[in-house]
């Protein structure tokens, strides 16, 4: 499905990461693709234009920031989406000190090598997946009878 024709409901999450396949990975960790299931970009994407169309004010957006050679680009991403009143998801680790100011929320993982982080953030996120099936449910989602 293009992304200008996907779901613009308050579920919807934007996921963004440094690269295409961590952000991909995410959404995959996150349940079947669909259109409240959100629209993973990586942080350059996010910065040459798909911004305008993919965000909006109050909507979530959660940003994969562990340490690493993208801190200044995360840090321009987090600014970006702070300041069009995104509901900001952060998960960094614990050397960060200026992403987790700018958001709302904010998931830390202790600090490892650039390398190792994909494997530590993915517990936050996969903590976060659950709670915001447990909400959906909550408020009345039944699961498909059949998967597809």
């Amino acid at each position: 499905m293009p992304w200008r024709k996907r779901c613009k409901a308050a579920t919807s999450t934007r996921w963004w990461a440094a690269d295409p396949a961590t952000a991909w990975r995410r959404l995959a960790a996150a349940g079947r693709r669909s259109a409240g299931s959100g629209l993973p970009l990586t942080v350059e994407e996010f910065h040459h234009g798909l911004r305008f169309g993919a965000i909006g004010k109050g909507d979530p957006a959660i940003l994969i920031a562990p340490n690493g050679a993208a801190n200044q680009r995360n840090l321009e991403t987090a600014q970006s989406l702070a300041n069009w009143g995104a509901h900001l998801i952060a998960i960094v680790d614990a050397a960060d000190a200026q992403i987790a100011p700018l958001a709302q929320s904010v998931f830390t993982t202790p600090t490892a090598p650039e390398a190792m982080s994909p494997l530590l953030t993915l517990l936050p996120l996969h903590n976060l997946t659950i709670q915001l099936a447990l909400h959906k449910m909550a408020g009345g989602y039944a699961r498909p009878t059949f998967v597809p």
